[in-house]
């Protein structure tokens, strides 16, 4: 996908959770390599982005209901070279939800956006089990 965008729009990277029809994410802003503009401290093993399990305990129990950070599907946005990377739980690739996460990210920024689905334990939903 080509996206032209202005030079100083602002792009964020970050993790994501699609509750009840509505996109809940912890972000940061960032340039297009992925480098932060903001202090930050990432709570991810390399250090560089959020952590969904540690970023859940961080929401307010309004938000989490007291479920587990894996209840709901998930995803995650990656920003280097001009490119963003969206990792994310098959169920929420659809062109609706894409173009929330696009939006909230400022993914339009970027020269090139890749969508993966990851459909492995890592990115699985207890949401989606107790629905089969």
């Amino acid at each position: 996908m080509e996206l032209i965008g202005s030079m100083d729009t602002i792009v964020y990277k970050g993790v994501f959770w699609w509750i009840e029809d509505r996109l809940f994410c912890q972000k940061t802003r960032c340039d297009k390599s992925g480098a932060p503009l903001d202090t930050v401290e990432f709570s991810s093993k390399k250090g560089d982005n959020f952590n969904h399990k540690a970023e859940w305990k961080k929401l307010p129990k309004s938000v989490t209901g007291s479920r587990p950070y894996n209840y709901y599907p998930r995803g995650r946005v990656e920003v280097k070279r001009d490119k963003a990377v969206v990792y994310l739980n098959p169920q929420l690739n659809r062109d609706d939800i894409l173009m929330k996460i696009s939006d909230e990210f400022g993914l339009g920024n970027l020269s090139d956006i890749c969508v993966k689905n990851d459909g492995s334990m890592h990115y699985k939903a207890l949401l989606t089990e107790e629905n089969q």
